[in-house]
């Protein structure tokens, strides 16, 4: 797991050391084992290492034989035994045991096609010193980051978009014409980021670059069209193998490794198989407030049941807050899910209990369909079938006026299409609202409906597919940033990109049936866990925003400073009357809320050149350890 960096000269003309090792370590929390720089003709890369797999020669940049082939890598490639077995065959010469110099001779071998050949989530980078050409990949499903920018005459590229700040050539400018985008999601989609010319590097794409001309190519995709030989059993056994299978590729590790535990299906599950591949008990971690819900107590219920070495954290609402300011610095980018805190503040946990890799149960309810929304969404197309569109139109005006604006917003998704009644299940904020706050509102989130313009896709499918490319991929960037903040791994078996394209080979009727998500996904568990851990009440990770938000708080204070006055990206009456409202318990704001000051201070950081010492350090939480 690391950090990776680099610099191309269009012109030819040698790279600028210092720059490139200001941009290398500005990420050192990525890699704090090792760090390495290679220069050659055009081209610069940097690296920092945190050392998990072959700890004593695992360094990098790493060259083939004859130093024609240079790579530098972020993540872990699970099957690299196996292709290393395959190129010793093809007569491959190997210097270590890493699974780094499998992606060098693997390029040697087959070309661009090499990353085809990965299992594993990975941001990669290969200089070709004979052919003057520079590739990154990046993996299927979008583990790893990848950002890049061009400006002049020279284009780079980082694991971290902070590392750009160290490059005074490039611009921090913010995109005003995509607030309406992040105010409806609390993110922007696509390959775009909130500064101007930076972009991110899409999952299962490659970007090519030889002298001027750049090129990106889409390597891998996957089909929501269900298969419809094999039996439900059938695709349970399925499913359980491959995750199995999943779940013990991501055990390698030459150091202590452990599992986030929320005691919800998924973490669970994952902690369930661990224990039947692992000789010792399993390390896990989970996290709660001093104050109101906490899952807790399931996750204890699952440690006791799966006899693992459990860890709790307990956190309060100022830990929770000071903690916000330097961890969207770590983010890159405004934090779009609240979890995000508590998250860091874990992984930071785990790591001074001496744990450097943790297995997480990301990306279930994306797959298979988890979320109580995706039911909500079928009930809603029932209902939208009930009534045409002019009568929920028609609808829609009085409620608004008489202040039922939540009922107003679903009124106004039945109007629609299919595809708006989708969209409409993804804002935070209704469309009145953000033509209140904002004077650009000209928007129509192109990217999130061309994911849901396949017409031989069902509705389920639909909106699943666009999770996979728009979500799953916000929350993945969610747990790297966070975890890597602490210098700390994270793995995801449910990510697998078998085990993707197995869910969506699959028929809706076995993601949801009779309003129960998740449906063969718990029917694998069963045969590892007990009834009322499998079919609770899904709760999500419940950060109590909505309570915090109703009473003075130092944090929504931001939206009234001068400062942000002055930025000028919001009506000041609609910001006031939103806090208000919510205050008084009118509406849940809350989403909004906590989207328009982390913007506020990401813009401080990254636009305006805020330094962190304008910020307290981060503190340090006291815990409870059990079991």
């Amino acid at each position: 797991m690391c950090g990776v960096c680099g610099i191309f000269s269009i012109k030819g003309e040698p790279v600028d050391v210092h720059q490139l090792t200001a941009m290398r370590d500005s990420m050192t929390h990525r890699g704090p084992d090792d760090a390495g720089n290679f220069f050659a003709d055009q081209i610069g890369l940097g690296f920092r290492r945190l050392s998990i797999i072959d700890l004593a020669s695992g360094h990098q940049p790493m060259d083939n034989e004859d130093g024609s082939i240079s790579v530098i890598f972020n993540g872990e490639i699970y099957n690299y035994r196996d292709l290393r077995t395959y190129l010793l065959e093809k007569g491959h010469v190997f210097r270590t045991k890493s699974d780094t110099e499998v992606i060098v001779h693997l390029y040697e071998e087959l070309g661009e096609a090499f990353v085809d050949r990965l299992n594993g989530m990975f941001a990669i980078a290969i200089w070709d010193r004979n052919l003057k050409k520079l590739v990154l990949a990046r993996d299927r499903i979008g583990e790893k980051p990848l950002y890049y920018t061009r400006t002049g005459e020279h284009f780079y590229f980082a694991s971290e978009i902070k590392a750009f700040l160290a490059v005074r050539e490039v611009p921090k400018v913010l995109r005003e014409d995509l607030l309406p985008e992040f105010l409806t999601f609390g993110n922007v989609y696509g390959d775009n980021t909130l500064l101007r010319g930076i972009f991110e590097l899409l999952p299962g794409h490659i970007l090519v670059l030889q002298g001027a001309e750049s090129r990106v190519h889409q390597y891998w995709d996957t089909d929501y069209v269900p298969e419809n030989d094999g039996s439900e059993a059938e695709a349970k056994a399925r499913l359980k193998n491959l995750l199995i299978e999943s779940v013990e590729m991501r055990l390698m590790s030459d150091v202590p490794l452990g599992a986030f535990l929320s005691g919800g299906v998924d973490s669970s599950l994952t902690v369930a198989l661990m224990t039947q591949l692992m000789k010792q008990p399993v390390e896990t971690f989970s996290v709660g407030f001093a104050k109101g819900f906490s899952e807790l107590p399931y996750a204890s219920q699952v440690s006791t049941l799966l006899r693992t070495n459990h860890h709790e954290l307990v956190i309060d609402e100022q830990t929770f807050f000071e903690s916000i300011p330097r961890l969207i610095y770590s983010q890159d980018e405004p934090i779009n899910h609240s979890s995000a805190v508590p998250l860091h503040l874990l992984a930071a946990f785990a790591k001074r209990q001496g744990v450097t890799v943790l297995l997480s149960g990301e990306g279930g309810d994306e797959l298979f369909g988890g979320y109580s929304s995706y039911a909500a969404m079928l009930r809603d197309l029932e209902l939208k079938r009930l009534l045409p569109a002019s009568l929920w139109r028609i609808a829609s005006g009085p409620l608004d006026i008489l202040g039922f604006q939540k009922h107003s917003k679903i009124v106004e998704r039945y109007s629609g299409s299919v595809e708006d009644l989708i969209f409409g299940t993804q804002s935070i904020l209704s469309k009145k609202d953000l033509g209140r706050l904002i004077a650009h509102t000209d928007f129509r989130a192109d990217y999130f409906f061309n994911l849901l313009s396949r017409s031989d896709y069902s509705p389920l499918s639909k909106v699943l597919y666009a999770h996979l490319k728009t979500r799953l991929v916000s929350l993945l960037m969610k747990q790297d940033k966070m975890t890597m903040a602490a210098s700390l791994e994270v793995r995801v078996p449910f990510l697998d990109y078998r085990i993707v394209q197995l869910a969506g080979s699959m028929p809706d009727q076995l993601k949801i049936r009779d309003g129960e998500g998740k449906y063969i996904l718990k029917k694998v568990a069963e045969e590892f866990l007990p009834h009322n851990i499998i079919y609770r009440q899904k709760a999500g990770f419940p950060v109590p925003l909505a309570t915090w938000f109703r009473k003075p708080n130092r944090f929504t204070e931001v939206l009234k400073e001068r400062r942000t006055l002055d930025r000028g990206l919001f009506d000041p009456d609609t910001t006031d009357r939103i806090l208000k409202r919510h205050e008084r318990g009118e509406h849940d704001y809350s989403s909004t809320i906590w989207n328009l000051v982390n913007l506020e201070i990401w813009a401080r950081l990254f636009v305006d050149g805020d330094t962190l010492e304008h910020y307290a350090p981060l503190p340090q939480v006291a815990c409870t350890l059990t079991h």
